[in-house]
């Protein structure tokens, strides 16, 4: 599981929790992190932001070895 976080142009936060199986996220290379997407509410509110500001974040959880 994963936090997806993202800000509007003002800077207001916005963070959305991606979870799933194993295998929901894959490194692509050392720049890129690939996972799979599901329709949810198809509110769109985390690519929204990301068009105003470019910038998010991804936290990322290791309950396995926490």
């Amino acid at each position: 599981m994963f936090y997806l976080g993202a800000a509007k142009a003002n800077g207001q936060p916005y963070i959305r929790y991606r979870g799933g199986s194993i295998g929901l996220s894959k490194v692509i290379d050392e720049r890129t992190l690939g996972f799979a997407d599901s329709a949810d509410n198809r509110q769109y509110i985390t690519l929204g932001n990301l068009s105003d500001n470019p910038k998010g974040f991804n936290f990322l959880v290791d309950c396995a070895n926490s």
